[in-house]
């Protein structure tokens, strides 16, 4: 059907909710219903905003969809029957133009807005993508710790962290995915000390989907054998990353990691966002009393 624009009708009566045939020019209208020639109709709020309904019952000043002053509305024929329109606030104004057909492709000058059948809305934060091609590289913010006030060499394997008792270690956390529940992939960690020793200083990231569970009293915690001070988390175990070298400076050293199989770590979360690390020495590393880690990972997000 060839689309044309009809008439123009102007209705500033919207102190209680109207319906098509209040809407559409007088001529458009045969025993109160629009005549079969009227496809559908852009509505346009002028001065104030516009709230409507179209699940047959009437909107009111304060419930119902909004049209932003300036902005447009289609509405189509299945929808006539039970559409209606109130003002927000006194002397509003509603700008009506009735098309055949089904409508224009776009609003046409002069209405503003660029609503097709719905009011524009910012949608919440999901795993819909609207237009978005590609992942997008994101460095999470380093989580930090300091190790306990000794020099006692560390053999491979030995768990690296804030406490010698495994009941008060606190693991790393990283806040990774962008919603709750959400997947990623972890591409490369960065680990800096504040010492610049880095003979031996090689590690490996763990990173755990929730809390790892560690062992209790004395002994279980920094220094111990990692296989022993973690006793609980392989059901939740993602992978790990290899810091296999440091570069040293005049205030610590840095490194960065990557993951020990493949080039990337695929995380699906059951819930929240946040994942746990633990950190592990792969040499014979003498550290500094108290010296303090820095962690933090790199993703790819969805």
């Amino acid at each position: 059907m060839r689309i044309k624009p009809l008439k123009y009708n102007q209705n500033t009566s919207l102190a209680a909710a109207v319906g098509v045939s209040s809407l559409l020019d007088a001529t458009l209208i045969s025993g109160g219903v629009a005549i079969a020639t009227v496809g559908c109709f852009i509505i346009q709020a002028e001065v104030n905003a516009l709230r409507w309904r179209d699940d047959g019952t009437s909107p009111t000043a304060s419930v119902g969809n909004i049209i932003p002053a300036g902005q447009s509305l289609v509405v189509y024929r299945p929808q006539f029957a039970n559409f209606k329109v109130i003002e927000t606030a006194a002397s509003s104004k509603a700008n009506v133009v009735a098309y055949t057909g089904d409508g224009p492709t776009q609003i046409p000058p002069g209405f503003g807005g660029t609503v097709t059948g719905t009011v524009t809305s910012t949608p919440a934060a999901s795993e819909v993508h609207l237009g978005e091609v590609g992942g997008r590289v994101a460095q999470i913010a380093a989580a930090q710790f300091t190790r306990p006030n000794d020099t006692t060499a560390y053999t491979a394997a030995d768990l690296v962290a804030n406490n010698t008792a495994g009941t008060s270690v606190v693991p790393l956390s990283f806040i990774a995915a962008r919603v709750a529940a959400g997947n990623f992939k972890v591409k490369r960690c960065t680990v800096k000390k504040s010492t610049n020793v880095v003979t031996a200083a090689t590690f490996n990231l763990h990173l755990f989907s929730t809390t790892p569970v560690l062992g209790g009293g004395a002994g279980t915690g920094d220094n111990a054998a990692f296989a022993t001070a973690v006793t609980g988390g392989a059901a939740q175990y993602l992978g790990k990353l290899t810091v296999a070298a440091m570069q040293a400076f005049a205030d610590g050293a840095s490194g960065q990691g990557a993951p020990a199989t493949g080039t990337e770590l695929n995380v699906k979360l059951a819930s929240g966002q946040t994942i746990f690390g633990l950190l592990e020495v792969t040499g014979a590393y003498v550290p500094g009393a108290q010296e303090t880690f820095d962690v933090s990972i790199e993703v790819e997000l969805n």
